[in-house]
């Protein structure tokens, strides 16, 4: 099991994307911000979908759903 939560906040994943803050609430509320979850008022990032989309275009496969 990883030491690392399975989801995170929208501030976490904006600094692991290397984003703002604000940035990233924006793509979190369109739904551009991949494997956002919306828990009642809270926003979360899913980890491991975010991981795989980045790795999907890191690979230069096409970022559009």
């Amino acid at each position: 099991m990883s030491d690392q939560p399975a989801y995170l906040r929208v501030e976490e994943a904006a600094e692991y994307l290397g984003i703002g803050r604000t940035f990233a609430y924006r793509l979190a509320n369109r739904g551009e911000l991949p494997g956002t979850v919306r828990l009642g008022r809270l926003l979360r990032v899913h980890r491991a979908t975010l991981d795989a989309e980045m790795a999907r275009r890191a690979a230069g496969e096409d970022a559009s759903p």
